[in-house]
């Protein structure tokens, strides 16, 4: 379990939100090799949701959330590397956490 200090959130393994989470702990996750699965749907998208919520609920270090104003849809994040795109494809979200997911890329990538 990794405590983002002095915010007041605690991200575990795994962690699936229905609200917007602050980026400082966004970034505190990608800092310990985490990745994030985000949507932007102003008027809703239950579908979607409940896929990427299949995706996410299996992998660990990954962490769900909406995220206002993306530009896209969909957005997966890692340290250094963001990928945009408007429609569900399980194997490229698939793809990008496995080689995402406790990557050396990430400063403090060992840790939980």
């Amino acid at each position: 379990s990794v405590a983002s200090r002095g915010l007041g959130v605690c991200i575990r393994d795994r962690d699936i939100y229905s609200e917007a989470l602050p980026d400082e702990v966004l970034v505190h996750n990608l800092e310990h090799g985490g990745v994030g699965i985000h949507y932007d749907c102003p008027n809703g998208c239950d579908d979607l949701v409940a896929k990427l919520e299949e995706i996410a609920s299996r992998a660990t270090k990954v962490i769900m959330s909406p995220y206002p104003n993306l530009g896209s849809k969909i957005a997966l994040t890692a340290w250094t590397f963001i990928d945009k795109f408007d429609e569900f494809d399980e194997e490229r979200i698939k793809a990008f956490v496995n080689a995402h997911v406790s990557s050396p890329n990430a400063p403090e990538y060992l840790l939980r």
